[in-house]
């Protein structure tokens, strides 16, 4: 339970704050800005409002990454990386991948 909890918390950061895909405009050139706009405002509330409505407007999203787990075991600083991969389609339809698990 506690890895399923992991996987879609890192799901979601990674579908909410997105990675760059290739594959779909960025959330603020789907509103009309360009890649280099600034937000006009930088208030957490504010900024995480237009996040969330350039992202509910979108028909579908894909994207890929690589996460990174760091932590201490006895002392010693391990670090393990895995592939990761989310995808949404409206209505409904999302899928996950990292380690050996794929949740759709």
């Amino acid at each position: 339970m506690r890895d399923l909890v992991l996987v879609l918390f890192v799901a979601l950061v990674v579908v909410l704050g997105g990675c760059g895909s290739k594959e779909s405009q960025s959330p603020i050139e789907a509103n009309g800005g360009t890649a280099n706009s600034k937000p006009a405002e930088f208030a957490p509330a504010a900024l995480m409002r237009r996040m969330v409505n350039a992202y509910h407007d979108m028909p579908r999203y894909r994207d890929q990454a690589v996460m990174v787990l760091s932590y201490r075991r006895n002392g010693q600083v391990e670090r393990e990386t895995a592939p990761m991969s989310v995808a949404a389609e409206r209505p409904g339809r999302v899928s996950f991948s990292i380690y050996q698990t794929r949740m759709v």
